[in-house]
């Protein structure tokens, strides 16, 4: 929505869009074949750690004076969207928050509590360092291709962009081959993003 000119030729601001909540059909598929194979207990460790993971994008966001316009659910996993960055600092700063968010639940939950905690902060801390990896619908594979950009151009950060993604599919499939089905969701999950554009 563009802004729209009063009479008198002065700009108005436009009025802030109302946050929103998509959630697609294919998320409810994820959610199934998640909790299917890992169990309801794992399942609720993971979408804590997960929320945890965007609230530490969000905060940043809020740090920098931006709001995202809506939260989506589908088969990518939660992602908040948000107005571009202004500069390759804030850039670094809103992608970095979500994994060290992350990592201060892992680091805050009890070792030796409860249970559910001590899952709540392995699963913190899995999803933090494998948000990190090269691929381009992580925040690492973001952070490589920011940096990529700034220092070879837009082409050559795209082309390095899409071999890590196939590097990181290939390394995923070679572990769940090896006899860890579960990365084989993880491949699966990449090659989704990857065809998907």
């Amino acid at each position: 929505m563009s802004n729209e000119k009063s009479p008198g030729n002065r700009e108005e601001k436009a009025p802030l869009s109302p946050f929103r909540l998509e959630v697609a059909g294919d998320f409810l598929l994820l959610v199934s074949i998640t909790g299917f194979f890992c169990g309801g207990r794992r399942l609720a460790a993971l979408a804590l750690a997960a929320a945890a993971h965007e609230l530490g994008h969000f905060a940043a966001l809020l740090a920098l004076g931006q709001l995202p316009s809506a939260l989506r659910l589908d088969a990518a996993g939660l992602c908040l969207r948000c107005p571009p960055a202004e500069g390759d600092g804030q850039e670094l700063l809103r992608t970095l928050a979500g994994p060290l968010a992350g990592l201060i639940l892992a680091w805050l939950l009890p070792k030796d509590g409860p249970a559910f905690l001590s899952l709540c902060g392995a699963a913190s801390l899995a999803l933090s360092v494998l948000n990190l990896l090269p691929a381009s619908c992580l925040d690492g594979g973001r952070l490589l291709h920011s940096l990529g950009n700034l220092l070879l151009g837009p082409l050559p950060a795209g082309r390095i962009a899409a071999i890590l993604d196939w590097v990181c599919i290939l390394v995923f499939a070679w572990l769940g081959i090896r006899g860890r089905w579960d990365w084989l969701l993880w491949c699966a999950w990449l090659l989704y993003h990857r065809l998907r554009g």
